[in-house]
């Protein structure tokens, strides 16, 4: 793979990524009065930790897969992201019960929460710019060449 080839993928993969955490993280500031209750609810539920698990370690092993750079702030943000949703659907699976407490100590120590939050929140801004708003350059495979 080259190193355009590369970039490019870093590129396609801050398009998805950042607006889904720039969007999460808002909406999660905005009602942290629901998370808690969603965060009760997989406490109590034997399905929802072990499908949410799954899907997380199902994205975070696509992230894994398809994007293996650690050269440059974006990469190395779109990577770490990718590693994380697999050890958190992991710990979701294996210790449902750990895991919602860990939410519940998070909420209850609000500043811990907020940082957190507006943490993965500008990590979401900041992906949208690289993947939406780049400077013009060109991006050349063998197959194709695109302009992000």
């Amino acid at each position: 793979m080259t190193d355009t080839h590369s970039i490019y993928r870093t590129v396609q993969f801050a398009r998805v990524l950042g607006p889904f955490l720039a969007i999460t993280s808002i909406v999660a500031m905005v009602r942290t009065s629901r998370v808690e209750v969603a965060s009760a609810e997989l406490a109590r539920s034997a399905l929802w930790p072990m499908v949410l698990g799954a899907l997380g370690i199902l994205g975070g092993i696509t992230i894994v897969t398809f994007h293996r750079r650690w050269r440059g702030g974006a990469a190395i943000l779109v990577s770490s992201l990718g590693w994380l949703l697999v050890v958190r659907g992991l710990l979701l699976m294996l210790f449902p019960e750990w895991s919602a407490d860990a939410v519940d100590r998070s909420l209850g120590a609000s500043a811990l929460w907020l940082i957190v939050d507006l943490g993965f929140g500008a990590a979401g801004l900041y992906l949208v710019y690289i993947g939406w708003w780049p400077p013009q350059r060109t991006f050349a495979s063998s197959e194709h060449t695109e302009s992000p």
